[in-house]
């Protein structure tokens, strides 16, 4: 079921790919995409700066929880339309038909 497949995902990050056959395809560029942004946004926020002022700014770390869970939003949106896309194949290759 997507909902149960994009469940899962949420809880172990691309599990849903691998159970769709698709780690190869979308689950390790998810992982390498998550890693190289967040990567970029610590460069570009001054990871030596938030780090020295971070007892001082309560707020210092919000542009990486931001990027987090938009990057998490997207991730189990793809993960519930590709596990769609899957089942409807899947059940084309069967019956040699569309969905009803």
């Amino acid at each position: 079921s997507p909902f149960g497949n994009t469940a899962i995902s949420f809880f172990v990050p691309t599990l849903g790919y691998h159970r769709i056959n698709q780690w190869r395809k979308r689950g390790r560029n998810c992982i390498y995409i998550y890693f190289a942004s967040s990567m970029a946004l610590q460069l570009a926020a001054g990871l030596s700066d938030r780090t020295i002022n971070a007892h001082k700014d309560p707020n210092a770390y919000d542009i990486g929880e931001s990027f987090a869970g938009i990057f998490i939003a997207l991730h189990l949106f793809d993960v519930y339309n590709q596990t769609k896309k899957y089942n409807g194949n899947l059940y084309q290759y069967i019956f040699g038909q569309k969905a009803p």
